[in-house]
């Protein structure tokens, strides 16, 4: 255990996990539970969600990568075709052997 733990005067440490929600946190403060629900932000990555959702960098990136995707398709699959129709000697077997 670390020394600050052991040397701590008990009535001045809380080992708090926030899953146990108000009560073992209003109790160490000596104030009444509040009515309103603990809040639990990031819960199963909702932070993440939510920050893809309204952070204008984050929004931006989504975009960007959207469109660089949707370029790179169109370029790739034509070329593809392209390849296998006009080269017919190229087999994608011969790749993997």
């Amino acid at each position: 255990m670390f020394v600050y733990l052991q040397k701590a005067p008990k009535d001045k440490l809380l080992i708090f996990n926030v899953k146990d929600g108000w009560e073992p946190l209003c109790k160490f403060l000596g104030v009444d539970v509040p009515d309103v629900p603990y809040p639990r932000k990031n819960v199963g990555g909702e932070l993440m969600a939510m920050s893809m959702k309204e952070d204008p960098i984050m929004k931006r990136m989504i975009m960007e990568t959207k469109i660089t995707l949707s370029i790179a398709c169109a370029l790739l699959l034509p070329g593809c075709y392209f390849v296998f129709k006009h080269f017919p000697s190229v087999h994608i077997k011969s790749w993997f052997s």
